[in-house]
């Protein structure tokens, strides 16, 4: 058996070790994150499962229509919430389902523990924040596509003393965070937001910092809208992790896979490549990003890419 350390995180990564705060040696150290690697015939019998579900013709794919069932899907944390205030926890995104197989570096592994991809994700939202948030000078933080607000609930607790705005297109987000609001000395507002159909009145300034954590791979290639809108608003900074097409590499067969799946689901195309022409055309002035090739079975959903306009 394996375990998953800082050391061999950054090897994986490619960052120096250095760059894994407290916190971070913190989820390592209290998750489980021991794993083995799989048989020969574990592996075959994961490559069939996955191809078999790249095929099938009924494959959910992102879009204005699935509206009502994120709605329906936070209704539920919601309800958990109103239960019981005072849980947090209950914020967990009910798409995190039990799961040990994982995507690791240019294989998959089994993990001892089912949650390794939600811990995993603890993991790397604390590195987002401690390497691309933290060190920036802001006063607003605005989480498009917040969800369930388990995110923005998160950065709160990081530093009580800056507002935060979580935006979404689901009723039930706004009325989890007024809960939030009621319950816990958080300085958050719930804003309704739609990505395919939004005007531009948010109170967005060069002290906001702009985050979406796998939002934008829900509007597959309805994203230059918004892009120009956060263009012209000149935030501090705009940070993100998301599914990025462009990141996998045709000569691996994990990524070969993950990249079938991403486009399947119709995740987010072309998005990278046009912050790249924007960056060599000097209309954005920052642009870091980060493959992170550990995640759930399917695809790599956790790459960072942080950008400034």
């Amino acid at each position: 058996m394996n375990r998953l350390n800082k050391e061999l995180l950054a090897n994986i990564l490619q960052v120096d070790p250095s760059t894994f705060s407290k916190e971070c040696e913190h989820i390592l150290k209290n998750n489980n994150f021991i794993f083995r690697h799989l048989s020969d015939k574990e592996r075959e019998q994961n490559f069939i499962e996955i191809t078999k579900t790249i095929f099938e013709l009924n494959l959910d794919k992102t879009g204005q229509h699935r509206k009502a069932i994120w709605n329906d899907g936070w209704e539920e944390n919601l309800n958990l919430l109103q239960n019981d205030p005072q849980n947090l926890e209950s914020l967990k995104p009910k798409y995190y389902r039990p799961n040990n197989y994982v995507r690791f570096d240019k294989d998959y592994i089994f993990s001892e523990s089912n949650q390794f991809d939600y811990n995993f994700f603890l993991l790397i939202r604390s590195y987002l924040y401690q390497n691309f948030i933290k060190g920036v000078s802001f006063n607003q933080l605005m989480e498009f596509g917040c969800g369930p607000a388990h995110n923005i609930v998160y950065f709160a607790q990081q530093d009580s003393d800056k507002t935060y705005v979580g935006l979404d297109w689901a009723d039930s987000s706004q009325k989890i965070i007024e809960v939030i609001r009621e319950n816990h000395p958080y300085d958050i507002q719930g804003k309704n937001f739609n990505f395919f159909s939004f005007k531009e009145n948010l109170e967005i300034n060069k002290e906001t910092i702009i985050v979406t954590i796998g939002a934008l791979e829900q509007i597959h290639k309805d994203w230059l809208k918004v892009v120009n809108y956060w263009i012209k608003s000149k935030p501090a900074r705009i940070v993100q992790l998301e599914p990025i097409v462009e990141f996998y590499d045709d000569e691996i067969l994990t990524d070969v896979l993950g990249k079938y799946y991403h486009q399947k689901r119709n995740y987010l195309d072309g998005y990278f490549t046009h912050l790249q022409k924007l960056f060599s055309d000097g209309t954005i002035s920052k642009l870091e990003y980060l493959k992170v090739p550990i995640c759930g079975r399917f695809m790599n959903g956790w790459n960072i890419i942080s950008w400034k306009p």
